[in-house]
């Protein structure tokens, strides 16, 4: 059964202190988009004892390295180890340090890591293994990256072949690594040992100064009347428009309704209408079902009449953050913008007030929301050659106990919560967001196939049936190379 970290226990840590395909770019900066609040991070005496590992107590694996290869760019927090502090380390690398330190004393181990950017870092690791070398056991890279290093041969089964790993855990991630499990095989996993993937998991900010210059009921008003839907969603961010400054020209000097990076518009509402492009058939394999799913057409047609005909979306073309490359969120000239958690720092300074939310269900009967974990997430993979797989085991379990206790915490904190969050209600959307987060292998594993695909096609107003039909034979082959590899 799925377990929570408690909701009053972060409001209560809060109230105690005084803040592409998912950026696989060759960058070797694994940099902060923000600084956090330099204090110390919060203890807690919650009972966590459902959340803890089950690792024997008297665990000792002689001072065994434990080697993690890892990617980094300047997109997300790429790494898992941090080595050594000083007076100017951020309070979330202090506890990522503490962290390690603890797994280390506990198990009489030894953490060591290596960062580089994702081509570099994969290669190394790649062959290291060839060389029959065991310095790397841990590899902790995108999503894909990582799926597809296990297919060329060079992972465990994670959850066949490794010892203490137990899935169930709240600390791994249950829907992200039901998606990754293909063949009945768990190359890759998503844990909270890495911040990876909170990182990548969208949400929404609104700016409370326009909703209430333009009258307009707040997103928070809908959401606890239960009527957060598309419809109202779609209300709301066709209700701005303005030509600020009189040019008769609609422009970035001017006021819109919603901000996101080009390509995601689509993506970012089929999710939150509950939809994955790629899923199980009854057999057990990987389907490409969105060609038949006609409720994913009556989403591209609803995202039509917002977006471009409602003219919600203000058309311009953005890198990987269109928040600081085109800050109009922050220049109150959008009254709704997308953003990831890692880039809520960036609106961090912004004079007006601002609001988070999840993401809208498609209607008021769907059950649950459903925010997207964009692919590009960090994932964990466990080279096939690790000598000592108990102790990688146990490594992974320990540090996913301690990130529950400490780092997700310190995490939402002091880098969401207590800084960039200036409400209560933001803060606890933040953890509605965390319980609905949703994949999908049309993104996860093969976004260029398919998720990308999809995003250009409405970039360019082009009719969902043909494009749908133009990668069906691109994603069928992808499939088929696939479970012919996890056949084996």
């Amino acid at each position: 059964m799925k377990r929570r970290i408690s909701i009053l226990l972060l409001l209560a840590l809060c109230l105690s202190m005084t803040a592409g395909c998912g950026g696989e770019t060759e960058e070797t900066d694994a940099g902060e988009a923000g600084v956090p609040v330099e204090t110390e991070p919060a203890e807690t005496t919650e009972d966590t004892s459902a959340q803890v590992d089950e690792l024997p107590a008297d665990l000792d694996f002689g001072g065994a390295t434990i080697g993690i290869a890892s990617s980094v760019n300047v997109h997300f927090h790429g790494y898992m180890d941090v080595a050594e502090y000083d007076d100017t380390t951020s309070v979330l690398d202090q506890s990522i340090y503490n962290r390690n330190r603890n797994v280390e004393e506990r198990l009489n181990v030894k953490i060591t890591e290596i960062t580089a950017a994702s081509s570099d870092v994969t290669n190394t690791f790649k062959n290291t293994i060839t060389a029959g070398d065991d310095s790397y056991q841990i590899f902790h890279g995108a999503d894909r990256v990582v799926f597809n290093t296990g297919l060329e041969g060079y992972l465990l089964d994670v959850a066949k072949d490794m010892p203490y790993i137990d899935l169930e855990k709240e600390y791994w991630y249950a829907d992200g690594n039901e998606v990754l499990n293909v063949g009945g095989k768990q190359l890759a996993v998503f844990g909270e040992m890495s911040l990876g993937t909170y990182d990548y998991c969208h949400l929404l900010a609104f700016n409370q100064d326009l909703i209430r210059e333009y009258s307009l009921t707040s997103p928070w008003d809908y959401y606890t009347e239960d009527n957060w839907t598309f419809d109202s969603f779609g209300t709301l961010v066709t209700a701005v428009y303005d030509d600020l400054d009189g040019t008769g020209t609609m422009d970035e000097n001017d006021r819109y309704g919603f901000h996101t990076r080009g390509g995601f518009q689509f993506p970012l509402m089929y999710t939150a209408a509950g939809l994955r492009t790629v899923e199980m058939n009854a057999d057990g394999l990987p389907e490409f079902t969105a060609p038949a799913n006609q409720k994913l057409s009556d989403v591209y047609d609803w995202c039509t009449s917002i977006f471009y005909d409602g003219n919600a979306w203000y058309k311009q073309s953005f890198g990987n953050n269109f928040l600081t490359e085109s800050p109009m969120f922050q220049e109150n000239k959008m009254l709704i913008t997308d953003m990831t958690f890692f880039y809520v720092s960036a609106v961090r300074d912004m004079d007006s007030d601002f609001g988070i939310i999840v993401y809208p269900k498609y209607n008021a009967e769907q059950e649950r929301y459903y925010t997207w974990v964009e692919g590009g997430a960090k994932a964990i993979g466990i080279s096939l050659i690790a000598q000592n797989k108990e102790a990688v085991g146990a490594v992974l379990e320990a540090m996913g106990t301690d990130s529950l206790k400490n780092v997700i915490p310190t995490y939402y904190e002091i880098n969401l919560k207590a800084k960039y969050s200036r409400d209560e209600m933001s803060s606890q959307m933040f953890d509605v967001i965390r319980e609905s987060r949703s994949f999908d292998l049309g993104d996860t594993v093969w976004c260029e196939t398919v998720r990308e695909k999809l995003g250009s096609t409405f970039n360019s107003k082009q009719p969902l049936a043909s494009s749908l039909a133009s990668i069906q034979k691109a994603v069928d082959a992808k499939i088929a190379s696939a479970m012919e590899v996890l056949a084996d």
